[in-house]
């Protein structure tokens, strides 16, 4: 009885050649889309980054404006005295 599952030398290495050669190409695809995401996550970490910095500076702007802002109305209180205060009810 023939086996056929039984290839010719040259084919069977062949076979394994081209295995090894298409698994080599999968990791070297693998690798570069693992360098890819990478890249991704330092540059979506930085924008974090900035996003907190510009958070920062925005509560910092509206602290610096409320403090203006506050400082304007008693100013404007101490130059006009109470005259613009409403009369106080009986």
């Amino acid at each position: 009885m023939k086996k056929i599952h039984d290839a010719p030398p040259e084919e069977s290495g062949s076979a394994i050649s081209q295995a090894v050669a298409e698994t080599t190409q999968v990791v070297e695809s693998l690798q570069q889309a693992l360098a890819q995401m990478e890249e991704v996550l330092e540059l979506v970490e930085l924008a974090e980054r900035q996003k907190i910095g510009d958070e920062r500076e925005i509560e910092s702007l509206r602290r610096a404006l409320r403090q203006l802002h506050s400082r304007g109305r008693h100013e404007h209180h101490e130059r006009h005295g109470r005259e613009e205060q409403p009369a106080a009810e009986e």
